[in-house]
């Protein structure tokens, strides 16, 4: 999976982020939003590009777009926007949204073409957990660990296109669970 997504010259996926948040009184309340993302990777002739439209469940709308040259996000409920010029290549761009922009973007790591490498610093361990079934399509269940205090489970499409179908991504350190379902 993670060599077939770091090759993909172009993909684009639907995330439904859900998550729970604890109160207080302890009782759990569920956030969520919508993210479709779309990845362009370079060859010759074109650039790295990257649009991620986000809908809150609150109703907010986002947007962050790089284009090969300038880092755009907008917030279309207050009709903010910031530019700042990235020139490079996509992973450049998506580690500078996350490290110096402090971006929340889910899955992130799955956008970049270092996929499996990134998953080897992480310093996973993965065990098979079973073959499933997801919206018709037979996968494989792996539930993954990693040294940085994040597990996750995945569930692989079999065959030709060994797709993510649905990711749960548990923070340990958190009280909060994050499943994203394919």
């Amino acid at each position: 999976m993670s060599e077939y997504l770091a090759h993909a010259d172009r993909f684009s996926v639907t995330i439904r982020d859900g998550y729970d948040v604890v109160q207080e009184s302890g009782q759990k309340i569920e956030f969520g939003e919508l993210r479709i993302v779309t990845v362009s990777r370079s060859d010759r002739l074109r650039i790295d590009r990257l649009r991620i439209e986000v809908e809150r469940s609150d109703g907010q709308k986002d947007l962050v777009i790089f284009d090969g040259k300038d880092l755009t996000i907008y917030t279309a409920n207050h009709n903010i926007y910031a530019t700042t010029s990235r020139q490079g290549t996509l992973n450049q761009s998506i580690k500078y949204a996350l490290d110096n922009l402090k971006i929340r973007m889910p899955l992130t790591v799955m956008f970049l073409s270092t996929l499996p490498g990134e998953l080897d610093d992480l310093g996973v361990s993965a065990d098979y957990v079973e073959k499933t079934t997801i919206a018709e399509v037979p996968c494989d269940h792996l539930a993954v660990r990693t040294a940085g205090g994040v597990d996750f489970q995945v569930w692989i499409a079999q065959g030709d296109e060994p797709l993510p179908r649905r990711i749960v991504i548990t923070y340990k350190d958190e009280n909060r669970t994050t499943p994203v379902p394919g």
